[in-house]
């Protein structure tokens, strides 16, 4: 179980690892959301491989929102 949650903070340590690279800075904080957030050992993992604070947005289901707000218009 912990290996499917490992997976996804590790492809995204190799992107962030690579932005900081491009940057030439180092990343600080990552701004989260999706359902996978909810997952405090998730987030923790995912803090501790990028080395930098992680802040969850209010709302959970950013994309759902979005798709909802389009097809409203």
């Amino acid at each position: 179980m912990r290996a499917l949650l490992e997976g996804p903070c590790l492809r995204s340590a190799e992107v962030v690892e690579a932005m900081s690279k491009d940057m030439n800075a180092p990343v600080t904080s990552m701004a989260v959301d999706g359902g996978m957030t909810v997952n405090n050992l998730m987030m923790q993992t995912q803090s501790d491989l990028i080395d930098a604070k992680i802040v969850r947005k209010q709302e959970k289901e950013i994309t759902a929102m979005g798709a909802a707000i389009a097809a409203g218009i």
